[in-house]
Order: structure tokens, then sequence, then C-alpha cells
């Protein structure tokens, strides 16, 4: 009798593990973001997406909000493929390809020393339609309070950045990570 209650209880554990994954409908995350590149921000800022889950995922449509550039739009028919990268790059002018979407028509680049990024799956964008979320620098960014409604972030806290140095980028501790906030990221020395 104990061992099925214990069962019972590993059940539910399990269960409490995966609906977010089913309430999100997708693993596809922010996995680094490039906002300080060295020289130049223009056409040296990036954010990378990751598709955590064996499957591929129709990102058509979606929308990547890097605080301080706007909105961005997903060109239809984009796939990430399972466990693939695609790298967004802002403010330069290129080919979209399986692994790289170029966005060129932007006016003002990510902040370097405070900012946000943001993905949304769908209109309207809010809590309801946010994939992934992280800030820097300090707190009560752009879509901070959407990303604490959504369980993705801790209201008022932030990524310090005070060792940052330009050319460091801000990645995730462990690829795909959906939350965890802050402690899920780290910055990296050399930027992937």
């Amino acid at each position: 009798m104990l061992y099925m209650k214990h069962l019972s209880l590993s059940i539910t554990f399990v269960l409490f593990l995966v609906i977010p994954y089913v309430v999100f409908g997708s693993s596809v995350v922010i996995n680094e973001v490039m906002f300080d590149p060295e020289g130049s921000d223009t056409g040296g800022e990036w954010i990378e997406l990751y598709n955590a889950s064996d499957k591929q995922v129709d990102i058509s449509g979606w929308e990547i909000y890097p605080d301080g550039i706007g909105y961005i739009t997903i060109p239809n028919g984009f796939f990430i493929g399972a466990e693939k990268f695609i790298l967004i790059h802002l403010r330069t002018a290129g080919n979209n390809s399986a692994t790289d979407i170029y966005q060129a028509t932007s006016s003002s680049n990510m902040s370097n020393t405070s900012g946000s990024a943001a993905i949304f799956s769908g209109e309207p964008r809010g809590k309801d339609t946010m994939r992934s979320f992280v800030q820097w620098g300090k707190g009560g960014q752009t879509w901070e309070s959407g990303a604490a409604d959504a369980g993705l972030w801790e209201k008022s806290t932030f990524i310090d950045i005070s060792s940052f140095s330009e050319g460091n980028s801000l990645g995730l501790q462990q690829d795909g990570v959906i939350a965890g906030g802050k402690n899920a990221w780290r910055i990296l020395h050399t930027p992937t």
C-alpha cells in the first residue's frame, strides 16, 4: 500500500513537470542574447532561439521583442527544427535561411546597460502567448509583469551585468530552459 502511495505521488510529480510544456505548447525559447557586440552595435546584435523538443515547430508569425528595437515578426513558412538553433540578426541585411533570420528595418539598437527580450507565439501579446523572457541591468523592463504572470520570471529581478564586457553575451545555463528567471542565465565570455 505504501508503494502505491509513493507511485501515485511520483506520477503526480511527473505530470506537474510535463504540464507546463503542454500548456505552453512549445519549447522554443530565447537561448542567448548579444546586445553589446565588440565595436559598433548596429548589425552586430542578435538573439538566438532554440527548440528543445524532438519535433520541428512552426514559428511563422511569432514575434520577438528586443527592448529598444520593437517587434520583429518571424516570416511565414518558417520552422525551427528539433533540437536546433536559429539566429535572429538585428539591424542587418541578409538572406533568411533555416538557421538565420535577418531584420534590417529597425531604427535603434538594444540598450547596453539594461533591457529585455521576449518571444510571443501569437496575438494578443501577453502572458498567454509569451514563451520566453530575459532582462538585464535592472528590473521593470518591458514585459516583466507579463513574464512574471506567465511564470517565466520573478518581478524586480534581473541579470547583473556589472562584470559584463563588450563582446560578451547572455546565455541560458542549459539550452532550452523555459523558466527559471535570472538563475537560469549566465554571462558568456565566448558567445556561441
